[in-house]
């Protein structure tokens, strides 16, 4: 008899052990998936490893439930089941809002890379029409030094030719 009640306390303190890890699971996940605490945080509240919580949420991501066969916390699983949901359709939207604005803010720079492209080309037509000016300039200074020089040259012969003949 005393076997059979030591078994019986035995079963009973077992029952209330796996009945408090999976209280605790749960807690973590409201507490990660609900409250967006860190898993460290959430699991030193929930008195699990670091390492355990990991493992629970990973399979409740993968698996969307948590096993046990107590049917207790159904209510509070499916609620996190439908928070998960909840979220995962939140980050789609905000992976879509993402993806949208990306596009416009592509089709702006697509507009601008032309614009600038134009502002190149005008500031290259600019430099050239410059260069063509300053060659204009270059020649004409060429020919008013031509001219100078011409004109030097023509004064010396004169001086010369008045001094051969004063000479003579």
């Amino acid at each position: 008899m005393p076997e059979l009640e030591n078994f019986n306390l035995d079963k009973g303190i077992k029952k209330k052990t796996l009945h408090d890890k999976f209280r605790r699971k749960i807690q973590f996940l409201q507490l990660v998936l609900c409250q967006n605490q860190t898993i460290k945080n959430a699991a030193a509240q929930c008195q699990i490893k670091f390492a355990t919580a990991k493992v629970v949420l990973k399979k409740f991501r993968n698996l969307g439930f948590i096993k046990n066969s107590d049917k207790d916390y159904e209510k509070q699983i499916d609620m996190l089941r439908q928070i998960a949901f909840i979220k995962s359709e939140i980050k789609q939207d905000q992976m879509q809002k993402r993806e949208r604005e990306f596009q416009a803010l592509s089709q702006r720079i697509k507009k601008i890379q032309p614009l600038q492209e134009n502002e190149a080309t005008e500031i290259q037509i600019d430099i050239n029409f410059q260069i063509k000016i300053f060659q204009e300039e270059l020649r004409n200074q060429e020919t008013i030094q031509l001219h100078l020089v011409k004109s030097v040259l023509l004064e010396q012969i004169k001086l010369m030719k008045n001094n051969s003949i004063s000479v003579s």
